[in-house]
């Protein structure tokens, strides 16, 4: 656990998983609510013959005298809202056609898994293993992880 943010009280804030994956690659996720500046959303994946990265929003670049700088969003909406409305129109014509689109009941399940993972390790301060049932067939072949 690292230091805790001076805004966030009690809360675990930030936190850093760990996460192992079956195939042996590792996962980490670094997490802050408590950030002053605004909405600081980053992803990348490194792998042995690259690197696959999330762009920065706004992508609008101002250069002056002041330096090279970009606008952090206040908040997900300016990120993600493209995004949650293709979803939905997504969901909207699945379930027009009867059919499901999205996360099933399985990744629910995963992640929830995940979380408890995630908590019973820092109370344990070591890895903690996931057990997941038998994965039905209708949601194709299971994963594995753990969480440290």
């Amino acid at each position: 656990m690292p230091r805790r943010s001076s805004r966030g009280g009690e809360l675990r804030d930030p936190v850093f998983v760990l996460l192992h994956m079956a195939s042996g690659a590792l996962v980490d996720v670094e997490i802050s609510v408590n950030i002053a500046y605004g909405s600081d959303i980053r992803g990348e994946v490194s792998c042995e013959e690259g690197v696959a990265a999330l762009p920065n929003r706004p992508a609008t670049v101002i250069s002056d005298s002041n330096g090279i700088r970009q606008a952090i969003p206040e908040d997900w909406r300016e990120r993600f809202i493209e995004a949650y409305d293709q979803e939905f129109r997504e969901w909207s014509v699945a379930a027009s056609e009867g059919t499901a689109t999205g996360p099933s009941t399985w990744d629910g399940y995963a992640a929830t898994l995940v979380a408890d993972a995630a908590l019973r390790a820092v109370a344990s301060g070591g890895l903690e293993s996931i057990n997941m049932l038998a994965k039905p067939s209708l949601y194709g072949p299971p994963i594995a992880m753990a969480a440290e």
